[in-house]
């Protein structure tokens, strides 16, 4: 398969019409999601907590708070093959250092993680989208670790932060068959700006 990508808004039916037509296949739904910080809710981690407690409820963090010894640093950029290590085990497939650091060559970039002794658990990459809004993106969570939260709580701060530098809105794209992301992002307020269907040649 090519590593090709292409992308049409859903309403755009001319578009479409000419992706298909040239051979091209949809092989994929992106939403487009945004949350206006400015309506931010910054007791949005009480969802998190909650969802914690239920968590250790479930036996799923039988040693008790999840969290403990954790702590959210920006991620040194000058060694590179860590992240991309963990990028890669956690979407399944490899993302290019070329696309990593033209993302960091943005104002306003980073890579946040949240640690617990010295183990990369989750984390999101920021950049300023326009003066006002900030892209969330790069968000994963390493696969023996998913599903405890974490990203939520890495997410919900980041936002918070962002919230108070005088940030506007957070925006993100996700695929649509991620339905464990999209739940945690309609948690913390994120709703859908619009449709992508993803393109591919055969």
């Amino acid at each position: 398969m090519s590593d090709f990508k292409a992308f049409a808004e859903s309403t755009d039916l001319k578009k479409i019409t000419a992706f298909l037509e040239n051979g091209l296949y949809i092989s994929d739904t992106m939403l487009v999601m945004e949350l206006d910080l400015a309506g931010l809710d910054e007791n949005v981690l009480n969802t998190f907590i909650k969802d914690r407690e239920n968590a250790k409820e479930n036996a799923l963090s039988p040693s008790g708070d999840l969290l403990e010894g954790a702590d959210i640093s920006l991620y040194d950029t000058w060694e590179m093959d860590e992240y991309l290590s963990l990028n890669e085990s956690a979407f399944g497939e490899p993302c290019s250092l070329e696309e990593i650091e033209e993302n960091l060559n943005n104002p306003g970039s980073g890579i946040y993680v949240l640690k617990r002794a010295g183990k990369i658990l989750s984390s999101v990459m920021v950049w300023d989208f326009d003066d006002e809004t900030v892209s969330t993106e790069k968000i994963f969570t390493i696969p023996d670790e998913q599903g405890k939260g974490y990203g939520q709580f890495l997410l919900a701060n980041i936002l918070i932060t962002l919230k108070q530098s005088g940030k506007r809105k957070a925006r993100l794209t996700v695929y649509g068959s991620n339905t464990p992301a999209i739940s945690m992002y309609f948690k913390l307020g994120y709703k859908i700006e619009k449709v992508l269907q993803e393109f591919s040649y055969e």
